[in-house]
């Protein structure tokens, strides 16, 4: 069988190139953007050839450190379908989205994407006693907590602030990560007037 010849107009299209941003509801610190999401996604696309990875970025304030982040790429029109697809299946937050734009820089649509929960846990950093902090260390909280909850189950994130010291785990249920976590915090000194809220 003869394939049909395209015309002048269906090869600029298949050769154009489009824009898509990857919002991502995770606040995420940069080192753990680039390990969970662009030092994964960028091989893929190098190897099923659907375009590339132009640029990401983590939206930060003074008061809660990083509120979201967003990964951008340049994709060819023909393959775009297949790069949606591959974005739709990496595990993502809730509340994420995809925003494609033609070749005028405009937008064309708008996907949400994302199953994730947000386990948000804000460790009290000034007003225990002095004993504590000296004796307890977060990086203990975290190695218990991501044990108790499964390092291959979840994702992690951290931010420092001033006073305190917030920790972010993303899963499948809010609820049952909560739930898991419980029993330590409730016993271990560090955690001691914790807050544990749901962020996504």
């Amino acid at each position: 069988m003869f394939k049909k010849k395209e015309s002048a107009a269906e090869k600029a299209v298949n050769k154009s190139i489009v824009s898509l941003v990857l919002y991502i509801n995770e606040r995420l610190i940069p080192e753990h953007r680039y390990w969970y999401y662009e030092d994964t996604i960028s091989p893929v696309l190098k190897k099923y050839r659907l375009g590339k990875l132009v640029g990401g970025e983590s939206m930060m304030t003074k008061e809660n450190g990083v509120e979201c982040c967003e990964l951008s790429f340049e994709c060819p029109r023909r393959k775009l379908n297949k790069l949606i697809n591959l974005l739709s299946i990496i595990p993502l937050a809730k509340g994420s989205r995809i925003t494609v734009y033609g070749e005028d820089g405009k937008e064309e649509k708008e996907i949400e994407v994302g199953k994730l929960e947000c386990m948000g846990i804000r460790l009290n950093g000034t007003e225990l006693p002095d004993e504590i902090y000296k004796s307890c260390t977060s990086d203990y909280v975290v190695d218990e907590l991501m044990k108790i909850l499964g390092e291959e189950k979840v994702l992690y994130t951290y931010w420092h602030g001033d006073t305190d010291m917030l920790l972010f785990f993303y899963g499948e249920s809010y609820e049952e990560m909560r739930d898991k976590v419980s029993d330590f915090l409730d016993t271990y000194p560090l955690c001691r007037d914790c807050t544990v809220e749901q962020v996504a």
